[in-house]
């Protein structure tokens, strides 16, 4: 009997690049920032978890290794800082500033990730905005270790003027829903973005651990059924502490219902480690509520 198993990899959070700053007039004015990889080349960034900590995305044209000294950019003055964490799947980055820039604070992320097709968003770049619409989802990976990280896909009104990886997604509320990647296709209406999960993943391991990264839960399903059907628990896992057996069907996490494989795999891409997450498993006929605590994976 074939398995597979739940491996998860998990990295940055969302991302908005402004913040609000409340004029004396009482009107809010937005700050634009946006990260200065160099002379050239710049990404829309948002402040997130804390005052001195901002997300963006590494554009493709610039490797890795090259973006080692960004600094934050608001209006006509450059912020020194030092990268913390890059999710080199997807170039999600935290940037950490030395000082907190006035005016600038946290952006407020939407509380819950799901975002089904045809949902109305929009990206925003200071006072000009652009109509976007939820076309599904997609994953990142091949899927031969196992689930990879879903991405929203999203079909922007103006690509040419809002399609740059770091821009943020907002939902009716003015909440952040996502950050772009960049397009499917060059010249492809159609982009990508990172989900709110894993960027409130991000933010929550970093203020916990200063690290973020993959988490494991120690579980093999079967690999046939269209439901999460426990197959085997590794001993001294997550899973193993927290009762799971054999067996065990996924019905809720932390509330969420699960109704596939796919379903398990996208809300256990925003997990935190070391977070209690309540889990509700059918057991012979039986509903079971148990308790498990993600860990780092090794």
């Amino acid at each position: 009997m074939s398995t597979r198993s739940l491996i998860l990899s998990l990295t940055c959070p969302l991302l908005l690049p402004f913040a609000l700053l409340q004029a004396e007039t009482n009107e809010k004015k937005v700050i634009r920032l946006s990260v200065q990889w160099n002379e050239e080349i710049s990404t829309p960034a948002i402040c997130l978890g804390v005052n001195t900590w901002f997300v963006s995305v590494i554009p493709n044209n610039l490797g890795y290794g090259v973006a080692q000294n960004p600094r934050i950019s608001t209006e006509n003055t450059l912020h020194n800082a030092k990268i913390l964490f890059t999710d080199e799947a997807n170039g999600l980055c935290l940037i950490e500033t030395e000082s907190e820039i006035e005016g600038v604070t946290p952006s407020p992320l939407a509380k819950s990730g799901k975002l089904r097709a045809g949902l109305s968003l929009h990206c925003r770049s200071g006072n000009k905005y652009c109509r976007t619409t939820v076309a599904g989802r997609t994953r990142t990976g091949d899927g031969k270790a196992g689930p990879s990280s879903p991405l929203i896909r999203v079909r922007l009104e103006n690509p040419d003027a809002f399609c740059r990886p770091g821009m943020p997604l907002f939902n009716p509320d003015g909440e952040v829903v996502g950050v772009l990647t960049g397009r499917e296709e060059p010249d492809s209406q159609v982009a990508r973005a990172i989900p709110v999960p894993k960027l409130r993943k991000l933010i929550r391991e970093f203020e916990v651990f200063r690290k973020s990264g993959s988490i494991r839960l120690g579980v093999l399903f079967e690999a046939e059924n269209t439901t999460p059907e426990v197959h085997s628990v590794r001993p001294g896992s997550p899973a193993d502490r927290s009762g799971i057996v054999p067996g065990d069907i996924f019905l809720r996490v932390n509330g969420a219902k699960v109704h596939s494989f796919d379903d398990l795999a996208d809300i256990c891409a925003g997990l935190t480690a070391g977070k209690e997450t309540k889990v509700t498993v059918i057991r012979g006929v039986e509903k079971v509520q148990l308790v498990i605590i993600p860990e780092f994976r090794e």
